[in-house]
């Protein structure tokens, strides 16, 4: 993700992310970053545009 937020200047949408990854449901992705934000490994962003 860090890539990204060079590349693009903020963070990438779930779909972003899904597609990438190779996850279709955007709820797949909320949990697994869910994972990783509990595991301290990234942080949620308040400020994003959701999906």
């Amino acid at each position: 993700m860090g890539d990204w937020i060079i590349e693009h200047g903020e963070a990438p949408t779930m779909r972003e992310i899904g597609a990438r990854v190779g996850l279709a449901s955007t709820g797949s992705v909320a949990y697994q970053l869910g994972r990783l934000e509990a595991r301290a490994r990234v942080r949620a962003s308040l400020s994003g545009g959701g999906q």
